[in-house]
C-alpha cells in the first residue's frame, strides 16, 4: 500500500493537469496496473490521449512522438472514488432543517484550494452529501476533481450527476439518546412523505386522463354553425339538440411542488435513496421502506448490521461504510461499533463503498488509509480496492 500511496500524488496531478488540453500523447510504461475490473497487468502501459486514458495493456503500440514516463517497479491503480464527502461544503451553509428538494450544489463552493490536498491523495470523484439535517437531508451530487491549470491555485469540480440521490436518515439520536418510539416515529414520518408523493403523482395521472377525455369530447362535438338572420316564419322555433353526454369541464393542471418532484424521482427509481441508519431496527425499517415503495436503496453507516448482511444483500441494497475507526465524542450510533462488520457484509455479498465518513471535507484525503484499515479487519485487498474504486463508482452511478 505504501508504494501505491507514494505514487498517487504524481499520477493524479499529472493526469488531472493534462485533462484540460493535452496535445502530446503520454505513455506511462512498466508499472503493475490494477484495473480492478480484471486481473492485474504486469509491465503494463497506460496510454493517455487528449487528457483521457485511452488504453491499458502489456503490449500496446505507443504512438510515435508520445512522451514516455518510466514507472518500472511501481504500482498504478484507478482514481479513488469517495462515496460520501463534505468537500466544498461548510457547516454554516449546511445548517438548518433539510427538505427533499434542497440541492447540495446550492451550498457548495466548487473552487477550493483545500481540495488540492484531496486530489493529491488520489481521490478524483466524490459524492457531495447534504449530510444529516434531520430526517430529510436533500439531494446530493457526484463531482469530478480537476487539477488547476498553469498559474491557478485552486482545484475545481466538474458536476457529473446533479441531484444524484436523495439523502434521508432513520433513528439518529439527539443529544446521545433515542427511544424506540422516537425511532418508530422517524420511520412513520418518512412513510408519510412517500405516501404523500404517491398521491401527488396520482393527481398528475388523473389530470392526464381527464385532459385526454376532455380533448376527445371536444373533437367529437359538431362545429358551431355560423350565425345568420332568421327567415320570416310564423312557425315556432325548433328546440335545440339535446347533447348525447354532459359536457366535461376542462381539467385544471396540478401545481408543481419541487419537494414532491424530488420524492417522485425516487419513487420512479430515477435516483437512489440513501438512508443513514446505524441500529438494527432502523436498518430493517429502511429495508421495509425500500420494499413498500420499490426504492433503490443505499444504506449509509449501518454500523450494527453484522447479523443483517444476508437481508441487505437480498434487497440488493448497497452500503456506504465509514469511518473504519469512529472519532469524536461517543454517540449512541457507535456504541456497538465493530470494524469487523464491514468484512461480514462483504462475505454476505453486499456491495460496499468505503468512506472516511466525516463532515470535514479534508477527511476525504484519508480514503486509502480507511481501505488499508479495512484489510486489517478482515476485508481482502481486492475487496478493499473495489470499495474505493469500481464498486464505489457503481453505487454513485458513474
Amino acid at each position: 500500500m505504501m508504494r501505491i500511496s507514494a505514487l498517487i500524488p504524481v499520477l493524479s496531478l499529472l493526469i488531472g493537469s493534462l485533462a484540460h488540453a493535452q496535445q502530446t500523447p503520454i505513455a506511462m510504461t512498466g508499472a503493475k496496473v490494477y484495473t480492478v475490473s480484471g486481473p492485474p497487468i504486469e509491465h503494463a502501459t497506460v496510454l493517455i490521449v487528449g487528457g483521457r486514458i485511452s488504453a491499458v495493456g502489456a503490449n500496446l503500440v505507443i504512438p510515435s512522438g508520445a512522451r514516455r514516463i518510466d514507472l518500472r517497479g511501481l504500482v498504478v491503480i484507478p482514481g479513488l472514488v469517495e462515496a460520501r464527502s463534505a468537500l466544498f461544503l461548510s457547516d454554516a451553509n449546511m445548517a438548518g432543517a433539510g427538505s427533499p428538494e434542497q440541492d447540495v450544489l446550492d451550498a457548495a463552493d466548487l473552487f477550493d484550494r483545500a481540495a488540492l490536498k484531496v486530489l493529491a491523495r488520489g481521490v478524483t470523484t466524490l459524492y457531495l452529501s447534504p449530510g444529516n439535517r434531520g430526517s430529510v437531508g436533500g439531494l446530493g451530487a457526484v463531482v469530478k476533481l480537476r487539477s488547476p491549470s498553469t498559474g491557478e491555485s485552486a482545484v475545481w469540480a466538474e458536476t457529473l450527476i446533479p441531484k444524484a440521490a436523495l439523502n434521508l436518515t432513520l433513528g439518529l439520536s439527539a443529544n446521545g439518546r433515542s427511544t424506540s418510539l422516537e425511532r418508530l416515529n422517524s420511520y412513520e414520518s418518512l412513510r408519510g412523505l412517500f405516501r404523500g408523493a404517491e398521491q401527488y403523482q396520482k393527481s398528475f395521472a388523473r389530470y392526464d386522463t381527464d385532459l385526454l377525455a376532455y380533448e376527445k369530447q371536444q373533437k367529437s362535438l359538431p362545429p358551431t354553425p355560423a350565425a345568420k338572420a332568421p327567415a320570416p316564419s310564423t312557425a315556432p322555433p325548433a328546440p335545440p339538440p339535446v347533447p348525447s353526454a354532459p359536457l366535461l369541464p376542462k381539467p385544471i393542471k396540478p401545481r408543481i411542488v419541487p419537494a414532491q418532484e424530488a420524492l417522485v424521482a425516487a419513487l420512479k427509481r430515477e435516483i437512489p435513496v440513501r438512508i443513514e441508519a446505524a441500529r438494527p431496527d432502523d436498518i430493517l425499517n429502511a429495508l421495509r421502506l425500500a420494499d413498500e415503495f420499490k426504492l433503490r436503496l443505499v444504506l449509509e453507516s449501518a454500523f450494527e448490521s453484522a447479523g443483517l448482511g444476508a437481508e441487505i444483500a437480498r434487497h440488493s441494497a448497497a452500503v456506504v461504510w465509514g469511518p473504519m475507526l469512529p472519532d469524536g465524542v461517543p454517540r449512541l450510533e457507535t456504541a456497538r461499533f465493530s470494524p469487523e462488520t464491514v468484512a461480514l457484509l462483504a462475505r454476505a455479498g453486499v456491495v460496499l463503498a468505503l468512506t472516511p465518513g466525516s463532515r470535514s471535507g479534508l477527511a476525504s484525503r484519508f480514503l486509502l488509509e480507511n481501505a488499508a484499515l479495512a484489510v486489517g479487519y478482515g476485508l481482502t485487498p481486492t475487496q478493499a480496492l473495489r470499495a474505493i474504486t469500481l464498486d464505489a463508482a457503481r453505487i454513485l452511478g458513474v
